[in-house]
């Protein structure tokens, strides 16, 4: 899956998001080290998922894409999604951003706080 996703392949990467059902953390892990992926359609879909899910996975998808610095996935997480996210999480999300040293993932978790 990690390739699929490296090569932001959608005629791969969709049916293969189909078969997690469960466990969703090693795809979690995947996801937020993949910079290329473009957060849109069953992608997008299956983000929902994971983020209904539970509070755990959706706070672990935060956590794992600002640790990764993944802007694109931060900018969905954090606007597109709609989603109310505990100010722990803007703040350790924020320190992870810094941390991994990627000024525009520092960026999108600042302007989080702006609204």
């Amino acid at each position: 899956m990690k390739s699929a996703l490296e090569h932001n392949n959608p005629a791969i990467v969709n049916p293969l998001l189909n078969k997690v059902t469960e466990n969703y953390q090693p795809c979690i892990e995947m996801l937020a080290q993949s910079h290329k992926i473009v957060v849109e359609g069953e992608l997008e879909s299956f983000l929902k998922s994971i983020i209904i899910s539970s509070k755990r996975n959706k706070k672990l998808l935060l956590e794992k894409s600002s640790f990764y610095g993944n802007v694109g996935l931060l900018k969905f997480l954090l606007f597109r999604s709609k989603e109310k996210w505990e100010d722990s999480d803007l703040v350790k999300s924020l320190e992870n951003t810094v941390m991994v040293d990627n000024p525009w993932a520092v960026e999108v978790v600042l302007e989080n706080f702006k609204k």
